[in-house]
């Protein structure tokens, strides 16, 4: 069975996919290859594997408790998962469940700090949109303290509830997957964070980090709000020197090579002042 489910999650980076692969590369285990596979999106996959090692392939799908129920699959009255800290990965083959692979997946460290920070910082809501089922989504919501939550959505769900989020304010969406992809999209910031992110997050989101280390939201916001500082510095103090060097112009009380000496001042002030975003304490978001 994890063989089968390693071979169908083979060119997957969904974390529990991932999860799969590194517990067989520790047994040392030979994964057959697939002759072909599918993602299923926001379900899991399907392949077909042929026969390997005196074991028998055929179509294989591994995924939610819901792909199965979709497909059809007997003999899922037979499995009730009860620890509702796991999350579960079903594998059938040829439309009979062979069983259920349980995996932890642990919140990240530090998130319930970082989110502690960020409604400190200024967050008002934070809301959860997962894939994951309902009694893991109500688990995690409990042990960070989050708003709200919603549960089993799609891709376009995601994206959907991001659209009615931003009728009540500026969205801050934070993904690493594909199904995340749409929202991140959506959302007036999108965020990826994390080592594994897929390429489709990280091109549609407006700020990537590449790190597990969830505070890098914090000093991402920091520099955000220190950026926006430096632009109404730059606006106010612009305007101020150059309408009083246009005034003082008009009036004749300076020259026109005054002027243009002050508008070049005010300018090269600017840029300089812009410039202490790049002040080395900050270097280590730009990474």
């Amino acid at each position: 069975m994890l063989l089968l489910a390693a071979s169908a999650e083979q060119h997957s980076v969904h974390p529990l996919s991932i999860a799969i692969q590194k517990y067989v590369q520790a047994q040392q285990w030979t994964v057959p290859q697939h002759r072909s596979s599918r993602t299923i999106v926001a379900r899991g996959m399907a392949a077909v594997v042929p026969e390997f090692e005196g074991f028998s392939g055929g179509d294989v799908l591994v995924g939610s408790c819901k792909l199965m129920q979709e497909r059809g699959v007997e003999g899922m009255e037979l499995i009730h998962p009860e620890d509702i800290s796991m999350g579960y990965i079903y594998v059938a083959r040829n439309g009979m469940l062979l069983g259920v692979i349980g995996i932890k997946d642990p919140i990240r460290p530090l998130m319930k700090k970082t989110l502690n920070q960020m409604r400190r910082y200024g967050v008002d809501e934070i809301v959860m949109l997962t894939g994951d089922s309902e009694a893991v989504a109500a688990q995690v919501a409990r042990e960070m303290d989050i708003d709200s939550y919603h549960a089993e959505v799609l891709p376009e769900d995601k994206a959907n509830y991001v659209m009615q989020l931003k009728k009540r304010g500026t969205v801050m969406m934070v993904g690493d997957g594909i199904n995340d992809a749409p929202a991140l999209a959506f959302a007036h910031v999108g965020t990826t964070l994390g080592s594994r992110q897929t390429d489709l997050a990280a091109e549609t989101s407006a700020v990537t980090i590449r790190s597990e280390d969830p505070t890098r939201l914090i000093e991402a916001l920091q520099l955000g709000r220190r950026t926006m500082g430096l632009i109404h510095q730059n606006f106010t103090a612009t305007i101020t020197v150059n309408s009083a060097a246009m005034l003082l112009g008009a009036l004749g009380v300076i020259t026109p090579l005054w002027a243009a000496i002050i508008h070049n001042t005010a300018t090269l002030a600017v840029v300089l002042n812009s410039a202490r975003i790049l002040a080395p304490a900050q270097k280590k978001l730009l990474r």
